[in-house]
């Protein structure tokens, strides 16, 4: 059970997960190192957590009809905000730990909801606001630009279980979080599983690991460098030398002539 400075880590089985998000009305995907043993077929390391990813654009989804009206929105949300506040200061001064922070209610007067919140309903959601930092994210609350981390777990004094990453998008292109200039088709971010799990496109995930290596980014690579086609090596080298410059894995990215 991974330890943090923030927390203790149990991720949820990958079974769960899905089980948890595949009522989404919006387009969602495994993501990190799970991604990558989804393209590969099979586990190869442990985890030390679940990654889903969403696009921010989705957080305007609603629980019921419609979208919610940027009218209705900014009242419903400063109320709700209100109301999260004083329940997670009660709680703090009864003594019951720092990191439980507000509940979503699940009542059905309550029809705004985004759509990780919905997936996860009757959570704890905590927004990596700075980085390094967690806060509470409020439910129905619209995240700011650059906020793309939130950290889940089911009630307090619970482990962590899933972590949610919160992708740009323009005009029907996904665009990197680490370089706006790195896009793709929407509709070519992820891939299917053959159990129809949908998961990031290997090459968009290891455009991610290749900022800082780590020794289990360097795992995945090698792992999955040989399911690579030759546009998807093509795709990633290019977001590499793009985003990076020199990258010690772009050597070992020229198409496979052996195919």
């Amino acid at each position: 059970m991974p330890h943090t400075s923030l927390g203790t880590w149990e991720p949820a089985p990958l079974a769960e997960v899905v089980r948890l998000f595949s009522g989404l009305r919006c387009p969602w995907w495994i993501a990190g190192g799970h991604a990558i043993e989804l393209a590969v077929g099979h586990a190869f390391r442990p985890h030390g957590d679940i990654d889903v990813l969403l696009l921010c654009r989705d957080q305007g989804l609603s629980f019921g009809s419609g979208r919610i009206s940027e009218r209705g929105l900014v009242p419903w949300i400063a109320r709700r905000r209100r109301e999260a506040w004083r329940s997670h200061a009660d709680r703090r001064q009864r003594g019951e730990g720092a990191c439980q922070g507000p509940r979503a209610r699940q009542d059905p007067n309550d029809r705004p909801w985004l759509a990780a919140q919905q997936a996860l309903a009757g959570w704890e959601w905590w927004a990596a606001d700075p980085p390094g930092t967690l806060r509470p994210w409020v439910a129905g609350e619209l995240l700011p630009a650059g906020v793309h981390d939130i950290w889940c777990h089911p009630g307090p004094g619970t482990p962590w279980r899933i972590q949610l990453m919160l992708d740009e998008s323009h005009v029907g292109e996904w665009t990197s979080r680490h370089d706006a200039r790195v896009r793709r088709p929407i509709h070519e971010l992820g891939v299917m599983s053959a159990e129809g799990v949908p998961y990031l496109s290997p090459e968009v995930q290891l455009h991610y690991k290749a900022r800082t290596p780590r020794p289990k980014d360097e795992a995945d690579f090698t792992a999955v460098l040989p399911l690579l086609t030759d546009e998807r090596r093509d795709w990633l080298a290019g977001a590499i030398s793009l985003t990076y410059g020199t990258h010690p894995w772009l050597a070992r990215l020229p198409r496979d002539d052996s195919r």
